[in-house]
């Protein structure tokens, strides 16, 4: 099965089906979902877009996913990012979370943090279907 199968597979296995929980999830399920929906989100509109979405109801955890799958330059990045933000964290709440982005969070704030994002030499993409593979047995259509 080659990387972007892998991936695809677990898209539609484990960020697919309706009334999932991320809480209901294996461990190695919420990295892949938590990585994923990061790296969707900022190669969509950049960092913001991604603490705006619903997707950054799970930044505090981000960088210990990208860690999980050896995305330590990354990790950084969104850790400086989610220290941009009142009290240093995002909070997990979307509403107030957009909240905080809107009144509080200078509108270029995420543009130097986006930048390092995209120019980071993890390749997220590679380590995330490396971290599939490895934990296949653990990921809902990883197999």
């Amino acid at each position: 099965m080659n990387d972007d199968q892998a991936l695809l597979d677990a898209v539609e296995r484990v960020l697919l089906p309706q009334g999932t929980e991320l809480p209901s999830l294996e461990e190695p399920e919420r990295v892949f979902v938590r990585v994923w929906q990061l790296e969707v989100e900022v190669q969509n509109g950049g960092l913001d877009q991604y603490y705006f979405n619903s997707a950054g109801d799970h930044a505090v955890q981000a960088p210990a996913a990208l860690r999980a799958i050896g995305a330590d330059r990354t990790a950084l990045i969104v850790e400086r990012a989610n220290a941009l933000f009142p009290s240093s964290a995002p909070p997990a709440d979307r509403g107030a979370r957009q909240a905080l982005l809107l009144d509080h969070v200078p509108d270029d704030a995420f543009d130097e943090p986006t930048d390092a994002f995209d120019a980071s030499p993890d390749a997220l993409v590679v380590l995330l279907a490396a971290y599939v593979r490895a934990h296949a047995a653990d990921i809902r259509g990883a197999q």
